[in-house]
This record gives structure tokens, C-alpha cells and sequence, in this order.
């Protein structure tokens, strides 16, 4: 076998290839490097260029140049509950390393063994840490998108601030993690969560599951005494297409049979928090008069 079918047989095997396991290809990986074949993602480090910037290739380079480090951050959160995520670096915990390279970015600090996980070969700090370290920067975008997966817990959220300790961020973090007390699954559903509380309404669930006719519904803010449900509907929500809308259409048709209302929140009725409180206060007042009135309604989840 020529050092070039070598060379393409590893990566395609591994993704990446180190110098110092293969020391004896190390003239010919700078070459193709040269040649822009290849790319150099970390010192003795090479990739293909075609997929240097996929999230698991770059975090498998920094496995090969530092088996102990741990992977953190956004690039955490795409390998796990996020795969949409957009990494524009690589931020990982180690004791080895001094300093950060372009693509990479170093922090000192250490996570406890409790928040670190092996995922296909690759050390990753735990989703809910994960979501948390975000926090300080992205006003709780990633805690938003962990509770939206399915094993993401409020529970967790907390526990890994907890062992945050003290480190550099956590003020906003700690904000940001009170605020997700409510299971918010949007930046939108965390500011109405906010309005609601400071408006002093209560006594309602978010993302509250309900199975309706066979089938299994998450309503935005359910309110369970009088069976109310306020949903918010973005710009996004008008724009779908017409199997979305008749889908739509049926999901409110299976949870009035079961007696639920759902009221649409849309995005102008975010901005004028006055009316929003106003109406939704309205809505309840006439729902629960109708309770004391009309006897009690049917069950109010799933």
C-alpha cells in the first residue's frame, strides 16, 4: 500500500490522523496540508478540508491531541440534544493545555466527573452542563432547546449550576436557570413565562402533555382548573403549509372534544403586555364562571 492509500484508508476510517501514531507519513500529511488536500486542525492534527469543520471531526482531532480534555459548549450541545446548532469553535475543558488555537478555545477551569459523559469515543460534558455554560451568553437559548429534547429536565438544569461552582458568567447563568424553573421550551414561551409571573397568574404548566383522541399534544401554558391553554403562534406559524394548517386545524378539533380552549398568542399580543395580561385574565374569569355555572368539565391531561 503507497503512503497516499494509507493515508486516505485511516481517515476514512477515523476522521482525523495524528502525527505522532503515524510519524513516518508526517512529511506527506504537511504536503497535502500544502496542498490544501488536507487541513492541520490542531498541531500534528490533520483532517480532510472537505469536512474540517464538522462538529464531530474537530472534536475528534482535539480527542487525538488531548485524550483528556472534555468537550463543552455549543459544540457539546450539537453532538447530543442540539444537532442544529451552529459551532463556530470548539470549547473544551483540559489540565494539559495552556492555550487555545484558532477553532478551539481553552478553558482551565474543571467539571466534576459526575457531568461528563464518553459519547462515541468522544469525552462530552452532560447535556444539562452543556445548556448551562450557554446560559452566561445566550440568554438561555440552549437551556431552551435542552427541555424541548426528549430526556431534558428542569431538575438537571439546576443541579448542573449547582456544580458550576464559581466560575466567571454564573451571575447571568443563575438568572437565566431561575427563569427556566417554568419548562420554557422558546425564547418566546421564557418571556411570556416572565409577563405571567410578574403579572402575579398562576397555577399553570407549561408544555403540558395531553393525549387528546390517541394522540399526544404539548400545550404552550394550560391552566388545569378550567381547562385553557394559550399557545403562542409566531410569523413562522402563519407561513406553514397547507398540510401544517389542516394539521393544525385537527389538533385543536381533538383537544376541544376533550374540553380544552386554546387561545393563539401571536407576536404583536407579546408586545402590548397591558392587553396581553388583560385578555388573558378575561379568558380565565369567563372559563372558570363557567365551571361554578355549567358542573365540572372532563380531565385536564394525559
Amino acid at each position: 500500500m503507497t503512503v497516499i492509500a494509507g493515508i486516505e484508508a485511516h481517515l476514512a476510517l477515523h476522521g482525523v490522523c495524528a502525527v505522532s501514531e503515524h510519524p513516518q507519513w508526517s512529511r506527506r500529511l504537511a504536503e497535502l496540508a500544502d496542498d490544501k488536500v488536507l487541513v492541520r486542525l490542531l498541531p500534528g492534527i490533520y483532517a480532510v478540508a472537505a469536512n474540517a469543520r464538522e462538529t464531530r471531526i474537530r472534536c475528534a482531532a482535539l480527542m487525538l491531541w488531548d485524550p483528556d480534555a472534555v468537550v463543552t459548549g455549543l459544540a457539546a450541545a450539537a453532538l447530543t440534544f442540539w444537532p442544529k446548532a451552529r459551532v463556530a469553535e470548539v470549547e473544551f475543558h483540559s489540565r494539559r493545555k495552556k492555550r487555545s488555537y484558532p477553532g478551539f478555545r481553552l478553558h482551565r477551569s474543571q467539571v466534576p466527573p459526575d457531568q461528563v459523559s464518553e459519547v462515541q469515543g468522544l469525552r462530552l460534558v452532560s447535556s444539562a452542563w452543556a445548556a448551562v455554560h450557554r446560559a452566561a451568553v445566550d440568554d438561555g437559548v440552549a437551556i431552551d432547546e435542552y427541555l424541548r429534547a426528549s430526556f431534558g429536565k428542569v431538575a438537571h438544569v439546576a443541579q448542573a449550576l449547582v456544580d458550576f461552582g464559581r466560575r466567571v458568567g454564573n451571575p447571568m447563568r443563575r438568572a437565566v436557570v431561575t427563569d427556566s424553573r417554568s419548562n420554557p421550551w422558546s425564547p418566546r414561551e421564557r418571556r411570556l413565562h416572565g409577563l405571567l409571573r410578574r403579572a402575579g397568574i398562576v397555577d399553570w404548566v407549561a408544555n403540558l402533555k395531553v393525549i387528546a383522541d390517541g394522540t399526544t399534544h404539548f400545550l404552550d401554558i394550560a391552566f388545569r382548573d378550567c381547562m385553557v391553554a394559550f399557545e403562542y403562534h409566531g410569523v413562522e406559524h402563519h407561513l406553514s403549509s397547507a398540510s401544517d394548517v389542516i394539521n393544525d386545524h385537527q389538533r385543536t378539533a381533538r383537544l376541544a372534544a376533550e374540553g380544552w380552549t386554546i387561545v393563539p398568542l401571536t407576536t404583536e399580543a407579546l408586545d402590548d403586555v397591558e392587553r396581553l395580561i388583560d385578555l388573558v385574565r378575561r379568558t380565565l374569569d369567563s372559563h372558570r364562571r363557567g365551571l361554578v355555572t355549567g358542573g365540572r368539565r372532563r380531565r385536564s391531561g394525559g
